[in-house]
């Protein structure tokens, strides 16, 4: 999906289109690793944008509860979020310098889509969903 795809769904739903708002979707649809909300400032700021932390945290989680976004876990306490427009994937993360790389596991993801179906029918819940991080060391660390 791309910015003018997302502003017409969110205007679709009579949303309005804030600068912060337009400026956060465009980071999103360009990144393609996790970014905490500090990392959003910064890239903001980069950008030319001047956004209080404040409104970051409202926006992120304005984002969020339109499925723009989700939260993700890299195992150090910091929320991070990406895009979850795309394709489902996961990550690949060195637990030394905490470089990223997004997995296609389209293998494991047709077993986990399964597994998440009879969670819930076995369990009585709906939306079923996973997150599933790899941490290693990458070969530069190693050197």
């Amino acid at each position: 999906m791309d910015m003018s795809q997302v502003i017409a769904k969110l205007k679709a739903q009579k949303i309005r289109i804030t600068v912060s708002r337009k400026s956060l979707i465009d980071i999103f649809l360009s990144m393609h690793a996790p970014l905490s909300a500090e990392e959003l400032d910064f890239q903001l700021k980069s950008r030319g944008h001047q956004v209080n932390k404040t409104t970051i945290y409202r926006e992120l989680d304005f984002l969020k509860q339109h499925h723009l976004i989700h939260e993700i876990d890299l195992g150090d306490g910091k929320k991070r979020f990406e895009n979850a427009l795309g394709d489902h994937h996961h990550h690949l993360i060195c637990s030394t310098c905490r470089k990223i790389e997004e997995l296609d596991c389209h293998p494991l993801e047709k077993a986990l889509s399964k597994f998440e179906k009879t969670l819930g029918l076995t369990h009585g819940y709906t939306k079923v969903r996973h997150s599933l991080e790899f941490f290693g060391i990458c070969q530069d660390c190693r050197r």
